[in-house]
This record gives C-alpha cells, sequence and structure tokens, in this order.
C-alpha cells in the first residue's frame, strides 16, 4: 500500500530487492479479527464521512458557483442514456471499426444524421456506427461537423 501524503516515506522509492524482502517478510502473516475489524470501520467512518459532508464545498457553496449553467448538450453527452446507446451501437457492431474491420482499437459511436440537427434520432442505435477514433476524425476533418449525410459515410467507409 501507498504511504499517504505527511509520512516519512511518501514519494520514497523502493528497490525491488527491498519489495521481495517484505514480501518475504509478510508472507504467511495473518492480520488478526480485531485488526480487520478496526480497518473496516475505520473505512466505513471515512466514506460516510466524504460522503455527507464532503472535504470542501460543492455545488450552490462552492466559490465559483455560477447558478448551474452547464450548457444543455453536455448534460446530454454526459447522460447515461448516451452511455447506453454508444454501448449498445458497440455491441451491435461487435466492438469492430466498420471503415477499417479492426477490433481492438479505440472506438466512436459516430452518428449518422447529426446529432445536432436530428435530435429526434439522437439515441436511435440505427442512427449509430462503430468507427475507430483515427477514422472518426478523419470522416469530420474531410465532411465537417454539420450537415453531414448517410451518403457522405457511405463514400467515407470505402475508400
Amino acid at each position: 500500500m501507498p504511504f499517504q501524503k505527511g509520512h516519512p516515506n511518501y514519494n520514497l522509492r523502493v528497490s525491488e530487492k527491498t519489495k521481495k524482502k517484505l514480501s518475504k517478510i509478510n508472507t504467511g502473516k495473518k492480520m488478526s479479527d480485531v485488526a480487520k475489524k478496526k480497518m473496516s470501520e475505520s473505512a466505513i467512518k471515512r466514506v460516510k464521512r466524504i460522503g455527507i459532508n464532503p472535504p470542501h464545498p460543492t455545488g450552490i457553496k462552492h466559490y465559483n458557483w455560477k447558478g448551474g449553467i452547464t450548457p444543455t448538450l453536455k448534460k446530454i453527452r454526459a447522460s447515461t442514456e448516451n452511455r447506453l446507446w454508444r454501448e449498445a451501437v458497440f455491441a451491435r457492431d461487435n466492438f469492430t471499426c466498420q471503415k477499417d474491420n479492426i477490433k481492438g482499437c479505440r472506438l466512436c459511436a459516430h452518428h449518422i444524421k447529426n446529432f445536432i440537427d436530428y435530435p429526434e434520432l439522437r439515441f436511435a442505435i440505427d442512427n449509430g456506427i462503430t468507427i475507430s477514433k483515427q477514422a472518426h476524425t478523419k470522416f469530420h476533418n474531410r465532411y465537417g461537423y454539420r450537415n453531414n449525410s448517410k451518403k457522405q459515410l457511405e463514400k467515407f467507409l470505402k475508400s
């Protein structure tokens, strides 16, 4: 376990030899039930304290609060519905880039009809396609971010 800030060995680098020595010393040692219970209670208290009364002001009490002005599109993109849409598109396409037929790369769920221009299709699984991050960037560099069509996507996938 790493040392906490303020501990004398906080930024100390430990050699592999020392790690092996400590591992050998601690191998087979068992923690007593009392010690386990104390650690558990301490962790629970810590979680409750941070959860109920965070260590710093949040929301309206924070010094930089501007009245809850998070842009609507940012809220939509961070929503559970959007996450589920992306996962459904990835699963349908078997987590494979549809342009390069590569599996195991960084993937993007691309909207066939624009996210902004077609709000009713934002979470329609048929309006999404899985492409790699690199291919996604190339598509938008070539065709821009607005007024994209299915024809543009088909042409891009063939090239």
